[in-house]
């Protein structure tokens, strides 16, 4: 017998659920669609200079020293773990049939491993909208004020647009949103041990990921010891166990999380010392308003207008205790950050403050909105509205680019244009940004490079990393393709005897490489240069010079305008040298092959030196 009884729609179920239930599955619901979100052109098309893949596969091999000590080492570990279940979701699909196939896969073609870092990424940086929907019910808000404050932070530009590079901004981001959570809790049960040691671990895992998470951590400690002092109901004696507590586990949680710093302590503190000598640049309150303060004010990599505004109008509304700890402990940061930062302009070094600011504003605005005071409760619905009014179209421009037609392409095309598979010699910024396979031999060339610098500055040189997808020496339609040689940004303007500290792949600026017949001398012929407007007025006088003797010599083919700024494009010309290459000396490419045979490797190509690298295996 077939039942008669209709089937109720989904939302009408959803509707009488248990409340319990039902917010959990809101939760749930808002984490799906803030990584969705993040997820929408997770290809970009691209790789950030700073996107360390190679660390994270040797952590996977159990090197738990990265090769380079910038950052802590956790982005590494876990990226590690998310290529493990990359590999068993691979193997579970019929795609793998051992780990032999995964590092063969890792040769070949890396951008798998890229992809993954990134959807792991996403994965952290969707989390801040649960924690921020907590955030909200703890401080009061009701249900659907902090489900608002919530999708303000899923659709948060800034941490969409970070949410697509491997990099550890947004996993310190997200370590700092549960550390609020965390002394909130803390505040609201203020004798509970077991919240003291929450904050420890989540300032631990914050720190883990970046260290530059002190300037937010510190300030924000340091007033909760404040506040636990003055409140009435905590003894002094529990003030010290709390604090104890907190300082206890957060270094064993540091020290767990971060043990590649302390295997290795002296040479990340030689890093360290490297990166304060790349905080380069003018600081002080005027730098920060004309180069910080409209990052933190622009729609796609800062705050937004209204909730970066909102804020400064927060203390002047409610100035209860946990109000004031929160935005004093911000305002301390950023005024730390503007005296270290020394003019700082990537909307990636201020994400943090972007995140708490918009928190802590959207929470502001949720707070008006369920005031009884009628005039508050319909400015404050404005404002929640207007913030997500913000908050996607910043969101819309981000999405947009990430999935616009990449440059690299259009370089690519011109190029095969104008240039011999193999024998072409072609010079380029941003290698990574062109879609060429680099050939075997012009990556011999590239790490001999590496090879003769580090033989000069008596340095150790492993060569077995490389961010460039190289093709085995018998793939066909590779091009000899090596990179203008890069400055470590920060450094651009230090002299050779001034630099501290010289690590391997951070040399100093070569000034003989930095002529244009050292190119042509060997043979290169195809230029390709990025943002040219900076490299022939802003940058250093030997880059100047160099620039400036590309555009009087040689002719421009083409130029790529920048489609995708915010995602690290700039505009990119190719200029054929020919002419001038012809005049400095006849090419070894026109003598016939049994000359070129009998000739030491050595004299064929002047770049190669004597130790030369092995195909990848």
């Amino acid at each position: 017998m077939v039942s008669t009884q209709k089937t109720r729609p989904m939302w009408e179920q959803y509707l009488t659920m248990d409340p319990y239930i039902r917010f959990l599955c809101g939760i749930c619901g808002l984490f799906v669609f803030a990584w969705l979100v993040r997820i929408i052109g997770i290809e970009w098309g691209g790789q950030n200079s700073e996107e360390y893949i190679d660390s994270a596969v040797k952590a996977l091999a159990g090197q738990l020293v990265p090769p380079q000590h910038f950052y802590p080492p956790l982005s590494n570990y876990l990226n590690a773990i998310t290529f493990i279940v990359m590999y068993v979701l691979a193997r579970l699909g019929g795609f793998f049939s051992s780990t032999a196939e995964l590092r063969q896969l890792y040769v070949d073609n890396p951008m798998p491993f890229y992809y993954a870092a990134r959807l792991f990424t996403a994965f952290l940086g969707a989390l801040t909208a649960p924690l921020a929907t907590l955030i909200a019910l703890k401080y009061g808000l009701t249900r659907r004020s902090s489900f608002l404050v919530g999708l303000i932070m899923a659709l948060l530009p800034v941490s969409i647009l970070w949410s697509h590079v491997s990099k550890p901004q947004i996993g310190m981001t997200t370590g700092l949103i549960f550390l609020i959570l965390a002394v909130v809790h803390l505040l609201y049960q203020p004798c509970s041990t077991a919240h003291a040691a929450l904050v420890g671990v989540a300032a631990a895992i914050a720190g883990a990921y970046k260290h530059s998470a002190i300037f937010l951590i510190a300030p924000l400690l340091v007033g909760l010891l404040a506040l636990e002092i003055r409140d009435p109901r905590v003894h002094r004696k529990l003030t010290i166990s709390h604090t104890v507590v907190t300082i206890s586990v957060g270094l064993l949680v540091w020290s767990v999380l971060s043990i590649g710093i302390l295997l290795d302590l002296p040479n990340f503190l030689e890093y360290q010392t490297i990166q304060a000598q790349m905080s380069y640049g003018p600081n002080g309150i005027a730098a920060f308003f004309q180069t910080s303060l409209p990052t933190l004010i622009s729609f796609c990599g800062g705050a937004t207008p209204l909730l970066f505004l909102g804020f400064f109008v927060v203390p002047f509304v409610f100035r209860d205790n946990h109000t004031l700890l929160f935005w004093c402990s911000t305002i301390v940061g950023l005024v730390l950050v503007i005296i270290f930062a020394r003019g700082q302009t990537s909307s990636g070094f201020f994400l943090p403050f972007t995140s708490y600011i918009v928190l802590f504003t959207a929470i502001f605005f949720g707070r008006l909105a369920d005031s009884y005071e009628p005039h508050r409760r319909r400015l404050g619905r404005i404002c929640l509205v207007g913030s997500l009014l913000c908050v996607l179209f910043g969101t819309t421009w981000v999405l947009r680019q990430a999935i616009t037609y990449p440059v690299k392409k259009e370089l690519a095309r011109v190029i095969q244009g104008h240039a011999a598979p193999e024998t072409t010699r072609i010079l380029a910024a941003d290698i990574d940004k062109i879609d060429l396979t680099q050939s075997f031999e012009a990556r011999k060339a590239e790490q001999a490079r590496h090879t003769r610098l580090a033989k000069k500055y008596n340095i150790s040189l492993d060569t077995a990393g490389s961010k460039h997808h190289t093709a085995p020496p018998n793939q066909r339609l590779t091009y000899y393709i090596i990179p203008i040689p890069w400055i470590t940004s920060g450094l651009e303007y230090v002299e050779e005897k001034d630099i501290a500290v010289i690590k391997p792949f951070i040399w100093p600026r070569q000034r003989e490489e930095w002529t244009l017949d050292y190119w042509l001398k060997d043979n290169f012929r195809l230029f390709v240069v990025r943002k040219e407007w900076w490299m022939t007025t802003k940058a250093h006088p030997t880059v100047v010079t160099f620039h400036k003797a590309i555009i009087d010599r040689c002719e421009l083919l083409h130029i790529a305008p920048s489609r995708r700024p915010l995602f690290w494009e700039e505009e990119y010309r190719v200029y054929d040298c020919e002419k001038a290459r012809v005049q400095i000396a006849p090419s070894p490419l026109e003598r016939t092959a049994p000359e070129l045979e009998q000739k030491p490797a050595e004299l064929q190509n002047p770049l190669v030196g004597d130790e030369l690298i092995q195909p990848d295996s």
